[in-house]
């Protein structure tokens, strides 16, 4: 099942500047959720780099036989981050679309719901199992980590969207593949409402200094 969802915008009204913020001045506060949105867009990345590096270095074929010990907790401390990272992003590109006059309306899937919601139930509920499976013949080159799911399907919080999802994929949903396509929807939603939020206020953004450059250090 793939996780891609269909971006769509309903208009509620002509965009206006804000009315409020810094010195009350509706372009500074256009300025201000530009650059906090961008920051948060670099940590957004800089997480998701850090997530599929360890990922990629699991399913090298020669971790197969690594005990869960010595690598889980690094999975879900990066899993964590990323989530997190995602839903600051979420919230503040939201704050954006806002500022423009339109509301994103994402048609939600299962599979969404799941990752949005597996962050707040990671915070409650004991960490997952996962296992390192090897692909069989004819591709046994590479691994795939799989998140058990059976256990968590007796958390009683998750939405009737995302437990669909987990009885869809049980036992086991293969974690690097289910993130990496999330990371490209949440990416679909920042593009297509930034590129209208700086349509809407070209003239001010014009006028401004460009955003400064923030280093990462992978």
């Amino acid at each position: 099942m793939s996780l891609f969802v269909t971006l769509q915008y309903m208009k509620k009204s002509s965009p206006q500047p804000p009315v409020g913020g810094a010195d009350d001045d509706p372009g500074a506060r256009i300025l201000d959720v530009l650059h906090t949105e961008d920051a948060a867009n670099k940590a957004f990345e800089g997480a998701g780099v850090q997530f599929f590096r360890l990922m990629m270095a699991l399913e090298d074929p020669a971790e197969t036989g690594k005990p869960p010990g010595e690598w889980s907790g690094e999975v879900f401390r990066r899993l964590m981050d990323f989530l997190n990272n995602a839903h600051a992003l979420m919230a503040l590109t939201g704050e954006m679309a806002a500022l423009i006059g339109e509301r994103p309306v994402h048609a939600q899937t299962p599979a969404g719901s799941f990752l949005e919601e597996l962050r707040t139930c990671m915070k409650h509920r004991a960490t997952p199992r996962m296992a390192l499976t090897q692909h069989p013949p004819p591709s046994p080159q590479k691994c795939v980590l799989r998140m058990e799911l059976l256990e968590m399907i007796s958390w009683p919080h998750w939405s009737a969207s995302a437990r669909r999802f987990l009885h869809l994929h049980q036992p086991a949903l293969p974690l690097h593949a289910a993130v990496q396509e999330y990371q490209q929807m949440l990416r679909m939603f920042r593009q297509r409402t930034l590129r209208t939020f700086r349509e809407n206020f070209s003239e001010i953004l014009a006028a401004a200094p460009p955003l400064p450059v923030m280093m990462h250090i992978m």
